[in-house]
Order: C-alpha cells, then sequence, then structure tokens
C-alpha cells in the first residue's frame, strides 16, 4: 500500500520526534551504561516512554485523519 503525497508529507513532522528518541536512547545506553536490556530501558525511561506513545498517536493521527 503506497501513502498519497499529503500522508507522506505530513509523516515528515515525526522525524523530529525519532530522532530525539534515539539520541536519549543512545544517551542512556552510552551514558548511564543501561544498555543490557532494551525493553526495560523503553519501559521505565519516561521521557522515552513518553516519546513512543507521542510518536505512536501522531502516525495514527496522519494515517487515519488526514489521510483520504
Amino acid at each position: 500500500m503506497e501513502l498519497p503525497f499529503i500522508e507522506a508529507k505530513y509523516l515528515m513532522a515525526t522525524v523530529p520526534v525519532v530522532l530525539y528518541a534515539v539520541m536519549r536512547y543512545l544517551y542512556i545506553i552510552y551514558e548511564k551504561k543501561e544498555g543490557e536490556s532494551p525493553e526495560r530501558i523503553i519501559l521505565t525511561d519516561k521521557p522515552l516512554l513518553i516519546t513512543v506513545i507521542l510518536w505512536s498517536v501522531m502516525i495514527i493521527g496522519i494515517i487515519y485523519y488526514l489521510g483520504a
């Protein structure tokens, strides 16, 4: 399934959220030395968890509510 141009354009708005999540995860595993359990990091780090939820809401909103 290919997304129409409008949806693809709006999906670019999620890039900063993804970049923040990646940078936060890298900070946790390299600076805090907590990289043994990725699922624990995602579920216990509040800023990262909020970012994942925000990204999910944005994706659902863009695809289902801004779509044709």
